[in-house]
């Protein structure tokens, strides 16, 4: 893997999202969903359904407060439109992770390849893992101090 290159170049197609209400995934979801900036060419309905359809199978919840969202199939057509939103819960929602925490902030991972989606899921996870990454995004940072965070620990 090259550093976090996969993931910043996703969040810069993507957005943030403050304040997402719901006490469900499904609810929660939702309301992502109804203010989150996305290219016209997706329908906000399948969408949902699609993501619904994948919690249903087994939870995305990754624990330690985090959970990313994301369709079994991908969005796009190519890997240049694929994009990563973040989200940060106005209250903590059970997610089902192993750890009991609920979900604060949310990666939603809509990918333009098999190859992308793997990636971002791993980048993901592997900054989740990190007790600086946490505490940094304890604070809601916005996309650009999101940004410069991984450009400070590339390699």
């Amino acid at each position: 893997m090259d550093g976090f290159k996969t993931l910043t170049d996703a969040l810069r197609r993507g957005d943030v999202v403050n304040n997402v209400r719901g006490a469900s995934p499904a609810e929660a979801l939702a309301s992502l969903l109804k203010t989150l900036q996305l290219p016209v060419s997706v329908d906000r309905k399948n969408l949902a359904k699609a993501l619904e359809e994948r919690e249903t199978l087994a939870t995305t919840a990754l624990g330690l407060g985090f959970a990313i969202p994301h369709p079994r199939r991908r969005i796009f057509d190519r890997e240049e439109r694929g994009l990563v939103a973040v989200a940060y819960l106005e209250h903590p929602v059970d997610w089902g992770a192993q750890d009991s925490k609920p979900a604060s902030v949310l990666f939603l991972v809509l990918s333009g390849s098999d190859e992308q989606h793997l990636a971002l899921l791993s980048e993901i996870a592997t900054l989740a893992e990190s007790e600086d990454f946490r505490r940094f995004i304890a604070s809601n940072p916005q996309k650009d101090e999101i940004l410069a965070y991984l450009a400070s620990i590339q390699p």
